[in-house]
Order: structure tokens, then C-alpha cells, then sequence
């Protein structure tokens, strides 16, 4: 989905910046944010913005920017940023385009998590799904799940999506004592619309014995 957007809107990185801004459309970002958020390069990130302001998709914003030092002092300053122009002509037409399809091909959210570790179950919703109510986007259950491998495939996605995920992971046997205990967080994920990609244990079975 993302390489046909591309090619009609003129290029990933402004892809991924609208989505960011469709996204969230109370937030104001500048140059910096916007770069680190949808993973892009800085100068890549002002020539995009620059072009979306004077179309009138963005509009010039000075807000509040709170960064923290290496030391854990926080600074807050005044700064130029951009916001959703919310009354831009083709917003919604925009919207429904970059939005309001499938973000990403669960064949292709399913082989990144896949790359992270053995997957044993994989289960999405929100975002993935277009339930904007669900209270996890995806759950990963993997016999020794990496941290720092799910995290960097959760922030690809997100750069990709223009909006955090909410997303839990478990090793098997905690995943396990957590569905006998019918632990909120993963029956939410399980007793709401989900899409199920992944389930090598077989684990689809005892959800639905529970149920």
C-alpha cells in the first residue's frame, strides 16, 4: 500500500508525513519531531514540509516544545511547527486515501515480527484492523522474545503509520498463565475485533474453550 501512495503522492517520506499529521491532527511538529517521528532525513523532512505548507495541507504553528537533556533536565521552549490544516480542500478526500484503507498488508506485518523472533502467535487489531476502539493494535507471543527486535519493528510501523501503537509481548508460558487467569489486557484483545495472522500453538482452540 505504502509503494502505490508513494508513486500517486510523490514519495515515501511525504507519505509518511501526511500520515502523520492525519494521524494526529491536534499536534503541532516541526522539522525535528517530524523527521525522528516518520523516519526520515532532516533535510528531506524541511523540503516535504515546506511543499505541504505552501499547498495548504499544513499550516504554520508556534507551540510549546518540551525536549529533555542528557542529564534529565527538562526545557521547554517556543517554537515554529506545523499543524493539520483541518480546512484544507481535499482533506477529507486525502483522509480516506492515506487513512482509511488497510495502512499495511498483514502478509508483510506478519513477516517483519517474524524476522524479531519465533513467532508463536501474532494478533492485531486497531490500527491494523481499523477498529479505532480497540484497546491493543498487536500482541506478539514468542518462546524468548528480543525487546530491542520487537521495539525496532513497532517503531517502523509507526514511522510507516504516522501514530504510536499500543502493543503488549509475551513469552509463552507467561502468555499461558495470563490467558487461565483471563488477564484483562489479553482477553480485551481476544473478546474484541481482532484479525488473527499468527497461531503455531494452536492457541486459537483454548481461546475459543474460554470463551
Amino acid at each position: 500500500m505504502l509503494d502505490i501512495l508513494s508513486k500517486l503522492l510523490g514519495g515515501q517520506a511525504r507519505v509518511k508525513l501526511m500520515r502523520l499529521f492525519i494521524m494526529n491532527p491536534s499536534e503541532a511538529y516541526d522539522a525535528q519531531m517530524a523527521s525522528a517521528r516518520a523516519k526520515v532525513g532532516i533535510s528531506q523532512a524541511r523540503r516535504e514540509l515546506s511543499f505541504l505548507s505552501n499547498l495548504g495541507f499544513i499550516k504554520k504553528k508556534v507551540f510549546v516544545k518540551i525536549e529533555t537533556s542528557k542529564n534529565g533536565k527538562v526545557k521547554r521552549k517556543r517554537t515554529q511547527g506545523f499543524l493539520l490544516n483541518m480546512d484544507f480542500q481535499y482533506i477529507e478526500e486525502l483522509r480516506a486515501i492515506i487513512v482509511g484503507s488497510r495502512l499495511i498488508d498483514h502478509d508483510d506485518v506478519t513477516a517483519r515480527f517474524k524476522r524479531a523472533g519465533n513467532v508463536k502467535l501474532l494478533a492485531v487489531a486497531g490500527v491494523f484492523t481499523n477498529e479505532r476502539e480497540s484497546r491493543l493494535d498487536a500482541l506478539i507471543v514468542m518462546d524468548k522474545p528480543n525487546q530491542a527486535k520487537i521495539e525496532k519493528v513497532i517503531k517502523n510501523f509507526e514511522a510507516e503509520i504516522g501514530k504510536e501503537l499500543v502493543y503488549a509481548f509475551f513469552p509463552t508460558d507467561e502468555f499461558l498463565y495470563r490467558l487461565n487467569m483471563y488477564d484483562k489486557l489479553v482477553w480485551d484483545m481476544f473478546d474484541y475485533p481482532h484479525e488473527l495472522l499468527v497461531d503455531k500453538s494452536g492457541f486459537s482452540t483454548q481461546l475459543q474453550r474460554k470463551s
